[in-house]
C-alpha cells in the first residue's frame, strides 16, 4: 500500500489499543499512601504509550509500503512480514521490533508488581473477545501484550479506508498525493484531540478540564461532529478541541468520518477513565 492509503490509520490513533478498556476513578486523598498516586501515574502514562506505540507502527508500515507496487496492503504488521517489492530495504521486521521494545506499561511503577499494578488501574481490557463481557488479563504484562496485538490488527484493518472516503467532492482525490494531504490533516486533528482528552482526564487542578476527579463522560466530552466540546464539557476542554479542529482544517476539509472517529475516541476514553472496575470481586 502506498503512503496515501496507509495514512488513513492516522485518523484513528486514539481508537487503537484503548478501545476495549474498562477502568475506574482513582481517588487519592491525603494520607492514603503512594499506591494511589502510583496508579494515577501508571494510567496516565499508559494512555500516552498507546498513542506513541500506534504512531510508531504506523510509521514503520509507511516506510515498508513506500516501495510497494499498488495501493493494496503489502506489509502485514501482525506478522511483521512484507510482500515484495514492499520493504525494499528489508527493515520492516526490525522497525516493528523497535516499536515493540519501546513499550513498557510498568514504566511508572515504583512499588507495584505487574499483578498489583493491573488491579490498581481497574483490570482494564478484555482478554477473550469470544466470551461475553470483559475478561480481565492476568497482569499488566499480559494486558500490554494484548493491547499491542490489538493495535497492530487495527492498523492493518484501517489502512485502506481513506482513499474511498475522499474520492468524491470536495476532494476528488485520484492520486496518492491528494489522499496523503487529507490523511495528514486528519491525523493532525486526531493527535491534537487525543492530547485534549489526556490533559483533561489527568487534570486534578481545574486547569485543563478537571476530569481527573470526575467519573463521568463530562467534563471531557467531544461533540458529535468532532468540532467542539460536547454537552457539559469543561470550557478548557472545549477550547482545546476547537483549536485542534481549526488548525486541522486550515488548508483542507476533513471527511465525514471525523464524526465516527470522534465517537470512537469518546468511547475509548470513557472506557479507560470513566467506567467501573473490571477486577474480579
Amino acid at each position: 500500500m502506498k503512503k496515501g492509503a496507509l495514512c488513513a490509520v492516522a485518523g484513528a490513533l486514539a481508537i487503537i489499543g484503548a478501545g476495549q478498556a474498562n477502568a475506574f476513578l482513582i481517588v487519592c486523598n491525603p494520607g492514603i499512601g503512594r499506591v494511589c498516586f502510583e496508579a494515577r501515574a501508571l494510567r496516565a502514562d499508559i494512555s500516552k504509550q498507546v498513542a506513541g506505540y500506534t504512531a510508531c507502527i504506523v510509521k514503520a508500515n509507511l516506510v515498508c509500503e513506500a516501495s510497494g507496487a499498488s495501493t493494496a496492503q503489502e506489509c502485514d504488521l501482525t506478522t511483521a512480514t512484507a510482500t515484495a517489492p514492499a520493504d525494499a530495504k528489508g527493515k520492516f521486521a526490525g522497525d516493528v521490533a523497535k516499536c515493540d521494545g519501546k513499550v513498557n506499561y510498568m514504566k511508572k511503577s515504583k512499588t507495584l508488581t505487574p499483578a498489583a499494578a493491573y488491579e490498581a488501574i481497574g483490570c482494564v481490557g478484555d482478554s477473550d473477545a469470544s466470551t461475553g463481557g470483559n475478561q480481565p488479563y492476568t497482569n499488566m504484562n499480559t494486558y500490554q501484550a494484548g493491547a499491542m496485538a490489538s493495535a497492530k490488527a487495527n492498523v492493518k484493518l484501517l489502512g485502506g479506508l481513506l482513499p474511498s472516503l475522499v474520492s468524491g467532492a470536495p476532494w476528488n482525490c485520484s492520486d496518492q498525493k491528494c489522499v496523503a494531504g487529507v490523511a495528514s490533516s486528519l491525523g493532525k486533528w486526531t493527535g491534537a484531540v487525543q492530547k485534549c482528552f489526556a490533559a483533561c482526564e489527568n487534570d486534578y487542578a481545574g486547569k485543563a478540564g478537571n476530569g481527573g476527579g470526575v467519573d463521568l463522560p463530562t467534563p471531557c466530552s467531544i461533540s458529535a461532529d468532532g468540532q467542539t466540546g460536547g454537552a457539559g464539557a469543561d470550557p478548557a476542554f472545549t477550547a482545546c478541541v476547537e483549536k485542534a479542529y481549526a488548525s486541522a482544517t486550515k488548508k483542507i476539509a476533513l471527511p465525514a468520518a471525523i464524526a465516527q472517529i470522534a465517537a470512537n475516541i469518546q468511547v475509548a476514553n470513557d472506557g479507560f477513565y470513566n467506567s467501573a472496575s473490571n477486577c474480579p470481586p
